[in-house]
């Protein structure tokens, strides 16, 4: 005190002030709860659990804490209330594909100013699970979605996840921080554990012990399909799988549309004089593009089991006319059967592209299309075979024997139909449905096809439509029907088809490669088409240079191409089997890319029609400039150009796809839903923000 060498104290020294609490900054909090267990604070990676009170678990911590509460020091304070692993559950979450793991992993500390990517998102809005937005979980079966999905369809009483029943009581707030809510759910533990007790004091008759003992041990062993399809057997199960369902149709198409393949691809279908056939292809193309762009609407409607089996017998009737043709040299009945088939292929073809496409779940399209077209090509391959074996000591068309062969081939497919199944009858592996809507009408298909020519993603894809069959014409006919004799020609299929074999299963592992997006693994597979295609072109312009007229009369040198002599037939036939690759790569892509625009069965027929209906307006155009006999070069130039316009829409759109495409996330819904609202995100091109629109009306 004054002058004795000390200080003065002032009064925050002297009088102990009561401390401020210490403000938590909420967003913070949130977002350390959602990005790391909230026992061992380590961050969160699967399997994790959840529990009562909506906090998340590294199911490994709660493991260790239930062997020895001490582990941890805080852990009683924390999960006090988890005596047993019943207190807790497995959540079934939906992994984030732009998740960095390295990244999110290895920070252990968070900040707004460079905020991790959250590792998992809602399945139906495909909100990041950051603690922005509210999530929730379902008690019963675990699944996590937002708390917006659910209330944009509060109407519900299942799980927008799998479909199991759901009541508001089952309903958990994920990490939510208002003490009211948290008050509540201690209620309900309480409630669950009081719930649990009655139960358990209530005597069991033997009857009900020994059926509950009998459920018990079935359901370890239950599958998932199984289940889904409400234990109707294994068996059945099985038949009703979309794998068994794709083989049937690959079947059917390599009885059927295969064998048409093998015919065309011997130039003229066998005939010496290619006019014919031809004309014959013109009709038929012309009524496929109309009956294509109907046949969506006509399969919802009809179903595609009897569809499709009275659409293989128009098959099986335009091989027959060639029959008629041989004996009489008239082929108005040919051209005629060309119209009726054109009809038939039409259906078909849409039936074909709603199992293949819409069937398989998002993981599996590559594999579903690559082992369709391996099958369905090994129809063509069987028919360049039988001509080469048959033909191979003698020149001239097809003797009659080889197109009755055909015809009962193609009788076999319209019976393998047969076995095909609606599509609300599918159920996939992960229990997920195949169409989210029971039935359609023909006012309502109607309506839907008028407004595919409004819709902004099929007038992107219509030059990869109209180009994706236009090939054939110059392919079958000006190349390996004017350079090659009969048998070279038969030899020749062998090795077209078995490139596309090949090259299927080729491009089906890099479609399906997990560890990219699906939006790389398109852009990779346009730029691959664009490398190989523009390639095969350019080699067929050298050989395209070298002659202007085909059959017997050919001004090639050397006359027409037999395989036995090596030297002049190693170039041409080794580039017909690359042109065979091509088209394969270029069939699978067209079909992938619009698997990314839907997953349900109905719009898939409507969007497949459109592409079949455009695709065959396209082989009308070219076989009919074969008809006209237009110049080789001329031929060859317009495929070169159309697929220089074709690929930049096809690869506008394939940067334009998501993970995922909208009516996905709704087929974990029961089949009886016919219209939901959920945020149209699919395409990030559709608008700057996400909006709300019906299902309904996306196409």
């Amino acid at each position: 005190m004054g002058n004795d060498g000390g200080s003065i104290p002032r009064r925050n020294e002297m009088v102990r002030e009561k401390q401020q609490d210490e403000k938590v900054d909420r967003k913070a909090q949130l977002l350390a709860m959602n990005f790391f267990c909230a026992l061992s604070k380590q961050p969160l990676r699967e399997p994790i659990v959840g529990d009562g009170l909506g906090r998340l678990y590294n199911r490994e911590s709660i493991l260790e804490y239930l062997l020895d509460p001490r582990a941890f020091g805080d852990g009683d304070r924390i999960c006090g209330h988890i005596k047993s692993a019943k207190d807790v559950r497995t959540l079934n979450l939906s992994r984030n594909p732009k998740f960095d793991q390295t990244r999110s992993s290895s920070k252990q500390t968070l900040s707004f100013d460079d905020q991790p990517t959250a590792q998992f998102v809602c399945p139906v809005t495909r909100k990041e699970m950051n603690g922005n937005l509210p999530f929730e979980f379902n008690w019963r079966c675990g699944c996590v979605v937002s708390a917006q999905a659910r209330k944009e369809m509060a109407d519900l009483a299942t799980c927008l996840a799998c479909s199991q029943p759901v009541e508001a009581k089952d309903i958990v707030p994920i990490n939510s921080l208002d003490a009211e809510v948290v008050d509540s759910l201690r209620q309900r533990i309480d409630e669950r554990k009081q719930a649990k007790k009655q139960k358990s004091s209530k005597p069991k008759s033997k009857s009900k012990a020994k059926r509950q003992h009998s459920e018990q041990d079935a359901q370890p062993a239950a599958l998932s399909l199984a289940s889904a399809l409400e234990g109707k057997g294994a068996k059945k199960a099985k038949t009703l799988a979309p794998l068994t369902q794709v083989l049937i149709i690959s079947g059917v198409c390599f009885l059927c549309p295969g064998m048409f393949n093998a015919l065309n691809g011997l130039g003229g279908a066998g005939q010496l004089d290619p006019r014919t056939t031809s004309d014959a292809n013109t009709s038929l193309y012309l009524a496929f593009a109309v009956c294509s762009i109907l046949g969506g609407g006509l399969v919802n409607v009809a179903g595609v089991r009897y569809t499709t089996a009275a659409a293989c017998l128009a098959y099986a009737l335009y091989t027959g006319s060639y029959i008629y043709y041989n004996n009489t040299g008239y082929g108005a009945f040919t051209i005629a059967a060309g119209a009726v088939l054109g009809i038939g292929a039409g259906i078909l073809w849409t039936a074909q592209g709603v199992i293949m496409v819409s069937y398989p779940s998002e993981n599996e399209k590559g594999k579903f299309i690559a082992l369709f077209f391996v099958i369905f090509n090994m129809g063509g391959l069987l028919g360049g075979v039988l001509p080469f074996a048959i033909n191979y000591s003698r020149s001239g068309a097809l003797t009659d024997s080889v197109y009755v062969l055909f015809v009962i081939l193609e009788c076999a497919g319209s019976v393998v139909a047969l076995l095909l199944v609606p599509p609300t009858s599918v159920v996939r592996n992960d229990g997920s449905h195949a169409t989210i809507r029971q039935s359609s009408s023909a006012r309502q298909e109607t309506l839907e096809v008028v407004k595919l020519f409004r819709n902004r993603w099929m007038l992107l894809l219509l030059p990869m439509s109209f180009s994706s069959n236009f090939f054939y014409g110059y392919c079958f006919s000006a190349y390996n029907g004017a350079l090659f004799t009969l048998r070279t020609r038969g030899f020749n299929n062998l090795l077209y088809w078995s490139a596309s074999i090949l090259s299927s299963f080729a491009l089906y592992l890099l479609l399906d490669y997990s560890r990219w997006t699906r939006r790389g693994r398109g852009v990779f597979s346009v730029a691959a088409i664009f490398i190989t295609s523009n390639a095969v072109w350019a080699c067929t312009l050298v050989v395209q240079l070298r002659y202007t007229r085909g059959g017997e009369l050919t001004d090639y040198p050397g006359g027409q191409i037999d395989f036995l002599d090596h030297g002049r037939a190693a170039g041409p036939i080794a580039l017909y089997f690359f042109m065979g690759m091509v088209d394969s790569w270029y069939q699978n892509i067209c079909y992938w890319v619009i698997g990314t625009l839907t997953c349900d069965a109905f719009i898939t027929a409507r969007y497949i029609g459109f592409f079949k209906g455009v695709q065959s307006a396209g082989a009308a155009v070219a076989w009919q400039l074969v008809a006209r006999n237009v110049p080789f070069m001329n031929q060859l130039v317009a495929n070169w150009v159309l697929l220089l316009v074709s690929l930049p829409t096809m690869a506008y759109v394939v940067m334009h796809i998501e993970e995922r495409a909208l009516d996905d996330r709704l087929m974990y819904l029961s089949p009886r839903v016919n219209k939901s609202y959920v945020t149209d995100d699919s395409f990030v091109g559709l608008s700057g923000a996400a909006k709300r629109t019906p299902l309904g009306s996306i196409i």
